[in-house]
Parts: C-alpha cells; sequence; structure tokens
C-alpha cells in the first residue's frame, strides 16, 4: 500500500508500518489504554511486532502519521489465518490493535481514513470479512465504530466473548476422572495435539486451524514448548489438551483504572485474597503477572476432562510468578460454564463483531450460528 494524505484528514497520511516505527507503536500501547470496567494497557515490549508474528500467517499494521513527520497519530492492525467457517477450513481477518493517540481523538476524518487504507489492503484479497471485539462498557469506540457512518466498514454483532482471570492462590484438588490419564507432552505428541484442536475446533466458529508444524513455529507459538500442554488420554488415545503460555517476554497487561468498587476495596482484596482465592489485584500503573490459557479441546466438550486438565495446569502454574491465569470462550460455549462453576474468577466481557464491506456481506451472511472461539493468546 502506498504512503497516501486523506484531503479531509488535516494533513494525516496513512500507511503500513515497519520496524522503523516501532517505538511509536508502542508508545501509542502504552499511552492509550482500552477503556472499560477494567481500563488496560496491553502493551508490546521490547518490540511491536513480536506480538504481531503470533496473530496470524499474514499481518500488516496500518499507520496514521503527520504528513512529513515521524509522529505517530494511531494504529489499526489486520491478521489473516486459516481458521474453522461453518465447518470448513477458510482464511479469516482479524482486526485489532485499534489505538487513536489521545491528543489525536476527535480530529475529523482520522477514523474512516484509517479504515479506507485497510480496505486497501482488503482488496489484496484472501478474507471477506474480518472479525474484531469491542470490550462492553468502551461506549466511546461501540459509538464510533458501529455507527454506520458513510465510509464506514459495517459491524454486525454477534455473540459476547467472556474472559476470565483465575486466581493463582493455592493448590486444588484434581477431580477424579476415571478413565482419564492426565501427563505433560513432549514433541512427539504434538501431531495428536494438532488432530485433538482441529476436530474439536471444527464444530465453532472463527477458531484456528492448528497444524504441528504452527505448534512447533518459533513465530507462530512463540514462548510455547510441547511441555507447556497438558494432555488427557484415555485408553493412549489423546483426548483432550490445554496449554499454559506465558507471553510475558514480548506482550504484558498493564492496570490504569479499576471499577469503582475494585478501586476502593483493592487494599481489602489483596488482604483476604490467600483465603477466598481472589487475584492480587496490583496498584495502577503496574504489570498484571499472567499467563494465558489457550489451545483447549476436549473431545464431545467433556466437562470433567476440561476441568481435570484445567486443574492440573492450574498446579503446576503455581509458584512461577503468576498472579493468575485468562482464558476466554464465547457466552454460549458449554466450557465456558464448566470453569466459571469450578474456579473463581473476575470476568470481564466483550462484543465479538464481524466487519465487512459491501462486497463482504454475502459471506457474512452465509456464516451459520455455531458458537464462535476465538484463541485469546493471540489476538
Amino acid at each position: 500500500m502506498k504512503d497516501r494524505t486523506t484531503p479531509n484528514m488535516g494533513q494525516a497520511a496513512f500507511r503500513i508500518g515497519d520496524a522503523s516505527d516501532d517505538a511509536g507503536l508502542r508508545r501509542l500501547l502504552r499511552d492509550n489504554p482500552v477503556p472499560g470496567s477494567f481500563s488496560l494497557a496491553l502493551v508490546r515490549e521490547p518490540d511491536f511486532f513480536m506480538g504481531a508474528e503470533i496473530e496470524g500467517d499474514v499481518t500488516h499494521t496500518v499507520v496514521a502519521c503527520e504528513e512529513g513527520s515521524d509522529r505517530l497519530l494511531g494504529l489499526g492492525g489486520r491478521a489473516v489465518r486459516t481458521a474453522w467457517i461453518n465447518g470448513e477450513r477458510a482464511r479469516l481477518g482479524y482486526f485489532g490493535q485499534l489505538r487513536i493517540d489521545r491528543d489525536a481523538r476527535g480530529r475529523k476524518g482520522l477514523l474512516i481514513g484509517g479504515f479506507d487504507a485497510l480496505r486497501e489492503l482488503w482488496k489484496e484479497g484472501e478474507t471477506p470479512f474480518l472479525v474484531t471485539t469491542i470490550i462492553q462498557g468502551n461506549a466511546a469506540a461501540t459509538r464510533a465504530l458501529t455507527s454506520g457512518r458513510p465510509g464506514m466498514p459495517t459491524y454486525v454483532p454477534r455473540d459476547v466473548l467472556c474472559t476470565l482471570a483465575l486466581s493463582l492462590r493455592r493448590r486444588r484438588s484434581i477431580p477424579r476422572c476415571p478413565g482419564i490419564e492426565l501427563r505433560r507432552a513432549c514433541g512427539d505428541h504434538l501431531e495428536d495435539v494438532a488432530r485433538c484442536l482441529r476436530r474439536n475446533y471444527r464444530r465453532f466458529q472463527f477458531a484456528p486451524v492448528w497444524t504441528a508444524d504452527d505448534l512447533a513455529d518459533e513465530r507462530r507459538c512463540r514462548g510455547l514448548l510441547p511441555g507447556d500442554f497438558v494432555i488427557a488420554l484415555r485408553g493412549g488415545d489423546l483426548v483432550g489438551c490445554l496449554a499454559t503460555w506465558d507471553q510475558s517476554s514480548f506482550k504484558q497487561t498493564v492496570v490504569h483504572g479499576y471499577p469503582p468498587a475494585l478501586r476502593l476495596f483493592r487494599p481489602l482484596v489483596n488482604l483476604v485474597g490467600p483465603l477466598t482465592g481472589l487475584p492480587h489485584l496490583p496498584p495502577v500503573g503496574r504489570t498484571l503477572p499472567h499467563a494465558y490459557f489457550s489451545h483447549i479441546a476436549a473431545d464431545g466438550d467433556d466437562p470433567d476432562v476440561l476441568v481435570a486438565m484445567m486443574t492440573r495446569a492450574f498446579n503446576d502454574a503455581l509458584g512461577r510468578g503468576w498472579s493468575y491465569v485468562t482464558l476466554a470462550f464465547a457466552e454460549g460455549n458449554p466450557m465456558l460454564h464448566a470453569v466459571k462453576a469450578a474456579f473463581r474468577h473476575i470476568e470481564y466481557r466483550s462484543r465479538i463483531y464481524l466487519v465487512h464491506w459491501e462486497e463482504g456481506r454475502a459471506a457474512v451472511d452465509a456464516v451459520d450460528d455455531r458458537i464462535p472461539h476465538l484463541e485469546l493468546a493471540v489476538l
């Protein structure tokens, strides 16, 4: 995509970001937290693009900048990967990391100009629509993005995505699951893990199609090792898997604000946390030390296998410096209810949207009502 200036932009230009923009991109993420009941800055230190590489096999970051200057006004990322749509493999795009610098918010045409630049990438093919999420409580973003203003794509609401933070406070008893053996995976298990993910993710919309090569790829699964997987075996056959993925070396979450009640009672929550199981809440401005539970699958969505694997992984995560582990399921996913019943958690919710321009309308209309599954760790 060539550098371009939109006439009504007040001298803002758009282009594809590269390594020379790294410092500016990281600043935008640090200084512009995602608003909501929990205000969090999702930062990427020490290199913005290390975090982008795990999102898909094709990634682009559109940047807005002052014409003739290196100062960045905003960014938006598009990643494309192979995913399950209506039970078939297809190319799917995800739109995320949308940030506009606080000093540039309200600037006329900035948002529409950015989407014009994104649409140029879209015309290169690969995917007829994008998936994105907006955190509930971020009213300004919801109004701006879903308003239907001329020049903006259409945002079609889908399910609610529920993100859970499980407090890593104390060891738990692994529930009995007759006939199931839990163990740590090794490199020889990656093909079976990938098969398990494919056969289970296929019944969900938008879930990634994982291969053994993907799982072993140092860029696509940066920092994730075979031994980070807990697997469930029944009669020697792999019937479930779950990974604990530490991304702290290239992605971090920094607290910028809590809901009013938590802000007021944060010291008390931390005091009684060891007794209640609630997670430690760091002061505003501090990093939340956490890992992701990812690549979660259990044949038939068996809640007993799921909770047994998760409890084993939970216990293994204790003492590793994390305050909590995070995971996400769509509201209608039966695995969500099993996890919420079994673990103390803090929850925040986002709305999933399908984003398209007119040429993508038919593809969006053809998406059936299967429950979505987005891999939180790669968003």
